[in-house]
């Protein structure tokens, strides 16, 4: 027997304190009467009066020292685990994740050794016996619903593949105590190698739950994130970091190699501590790009860890045109990327230029009337443009920047609340404008298309704020120029298998062909969203989307990356609620607790108490 509370003994202390309450004797109050003769036994009591007295084996002392001891018991929640009889509904939990994969003593996997063990489990069923097959990785998939054919069981448990997933158990058990609610006592069995390391409390269902842990192996070394960064020396170069994690008992001396589009560029070997991570890192030159591979080399008994991808964002030149008078802050926050290549153009010069303006990606008119614009990309401070549906109608000073939007291209991952504004034009827009930052006065950020123009107005000039100052201001330019592209921020980071892949659509786009890492190729038909969502992302590596009159593939990279998977040492118990749940096949392990019990016995023996006390005094 344990308990959850051992504090709750200390209520024992009260014991001594009523033994020595009947060692002690009443003291009586002294009172004078004329004679003795008829209160010769109460003059011989007073006469033995003593602080203390022999002890006297009480009833009511022992009631009362029962009913002490079951209630300081009662506060300490004592409970034991019982191997109860299992039910006749047996409902399997199977964990077909990335991990399961892990290769085992004689070369089979976990996912194989769990699929044997549960295909014992219905051979030996008896004939009212029902099961339930749940396949789980970071989702749940019921293969077979509760029933007593063992045909239909087996054919359930060989459709069980194996999945590039990461481990999610909260659906599948939720959908187990689903069906378990439904039955006075039923049975949850959990074929797994643990990598979830905790269950939700067994709530609302009475059920024996059943940790089968299945693996033993723990030699796995795995790319557990990557991810790439302009480089803090140099603008012409990029880094990769990569973080590897070993799971071995020993340390490991591991080589990481880094493949550019399929080619080998670069390598270096690390010595990674047993069951910790070592972060790589790689310096690219800023011209490269495609797609990169972090690899490990060295085999292991997981694979599905040793590879990990991530686009490299195109480098291409981005050719932008700044028409305004001399600005030292616009001129060096555009600059600072180093993709940019930038012309200054001063107002009287404009007109000269239009010719020309088709050759380059992005305008930028700072407090200038643009004019009439074509197709293309143009960004407008402190300016109202000559269009159909824009009108000013005045300036308002000291605007309260109040709500931005975070997700689209240009105002994201940026935080405006530290930015003040002098003054800002009060505009009027068009209905196919989108304002992206507004104030408590008027729009003060709004981008749309139009026609084959891609147009955002900012409603103040640069130098009447402090924007300048923030570290906003050259992320919002960086932004700009990806957007000018039509470059997708979310593409520079890879999904897990399984996820949705985000895929930008280009203007004026009909179809596109998706070229999975495996598989044949597939045609896309994008909607009026200017996103389309790849549903089929299974197989980790790179995908590739040829837009129609398009000469460049756009790149998306799935990789596993998962710590919990990688980690692939298999835990012996597992924590459920305020228990441990230890591994074992064959045998339920429930917690039953006696608290309520103790305090009826406590209270049934203060009721016999006060009986017995009451029948003497009689």
């Amino acid at each position: 027997m344990s308990l959850l509370a051992p504090l709750g003994l200390c209520f024992l202390g009260f014991i001594p304190a009523v033994v020595v309450l009947y060692f002690l004797r009443l003291k009586r109050d002294i009172k004078v009467v004329s004679s003795t003769y008829l209160w010769k036994k109460a003059v011989d009591e007073f006469r033995v009066n003593r602080p203390f007295q022999r002890f006297q084996n009480h009833l009511l002392l022992w009631l009362q020292l029962l009913a002490i001891a079951a209630l300081s018991l009662a506060a300490s929640r004592p409970y034991v685990e019982a191997r109860q009889a299992v039910s006749d509904v047996h409902l399997v939990l199977v964990d077909h994740s990335a991990s399961m994969s892990t290769r085992e003593d004689g070369g089979r996997t976990r996912l194989d050794l769990a699929k044997e063990a549960a295909r014992e489990m219905v051979r030996g069923m008896r004939s009212a016996d029902r099961m339930m097959i749940v396949g789980f990785s970071d989702r749940a998939n019921v293969v077979a619903p509760l029933t007593g054919d063992r045909d239909v069981l087996l054919r359930a448990i060989d459709e069980l593949h194996p999945t590039n997933r990461p481990t999610r158990i909260d659906e599948a058990w939720l959908t187990a105590l689903s069906v378990g609610r439904q039955y006075d006592l039923s049975d949850v069995y959990l074929f797994s190698d643990g990598g979830f390391r905790t269950l939700p409390p067994l709530t609302e269902a009475h059920a024996n739950v059943h940790y089968a842990p299945v693996g033993r192996s723990t030699d796995n070394a795995g790319v557990v994130h990557v991810e790439t960064r302009a480089s803090e020396e140099s603008k012409k170069r990029v880094e990769v970091f990569a973080r590897v994690f070993n799971r071995r008992t020993r340390d490991a001396d591991t080589l990481v190699e880094l493949h550019l589009n399929d080619r080998l560029v670069d390598a270096q070997k690390v010595t990674v501590p047993a069951g910790a991570e070592r972060g790589v890192i790689f310096q690219r030159p800023s011209t490269d790009a495609g797609v990169v591979e972090v690899r490990l080399p060295q085999a292991d008994d997981f694979d599905a860890d040793n590879r990990a991808w991530i686009p490299l964002g195109a480098q291409e030149t981005v050719r932008v045109v700044l028409v305004g008078e001399e600005n030292v802050f616009l001129k060096q926050a555009i600059a600072m990327d180093p993709r940019v290549e930038l012309t200054i153009v001063a107002p009287p010069d404009y007109e000269k230029l239009k010719e020309k303006l088709a050759e380059f990606d992005l305008l930028i008119f700072d407090g200038v009337d643009p004019g009439a614009l074509g197709r293309g990309n143009a960004l407008i401070f402190g300016r109202v443009p000559a269009m159909d549906g824009f009108a000013a109608k005045g300036e308002v000073e000291q605007p309260a920047l109040l709500k931005w939007d975070s997700e689209h291209p240009l105002t994201q991952y940026i935080n405006f609340s530290s930015v003040h504004v002098a003054k800002a034009v009060d505009t009027t827009q068009p209905a196919w404008m989108k304002t992206l930052l507004s104030s408590d006065k008027a729009p003060i950020i709004a981008a749309g298309e139009r026609g084959g123009l891609r147009l955002a107005v900012v409603a103040f000039r640069v130098l009447d704020s402090d924007w300048p100052l923030r570290v906003s201001f050259p992320l919002f330019f960086a932004n700009a120029a990806r957007w000018a592209r039509e470059e997708d921020l979310a593409a520079a980071s890879a999904v897990k298998p399984g996820e949705p892949l985000p895929v930008r659509v280009p203007r004026d786009a009909r179809r596109a062909t998706l070229t999975p890492p495996a598989g044949e190729p597939r045609e896309l038909a994008p909607g009026e969203s200017d996103r389309l969502l790849v549903a089929d992302t299974e197989t980790p590596g790179v995908y590739r989307v040829r837009w129609e009159g398009r000469k460049a593939d756009a790149t998306y990279a799935v990789s596993l990356s998962d710590p919990g998977e990688s980690d692939i040492a298999v835990p012996d118990r597992i924590a459920m609620g305020e228990t441990e749940l230890k591994g074992r096949v064959g045998s339920a392990l429930v917690r039953k607790e006696f608290t309520s019990w103790l305090v009826i016995a406590a209270v049934a023996l203060l009721v016999i108490e006060w009986l017995v006390y009451q029948f003497y005094r009689k």
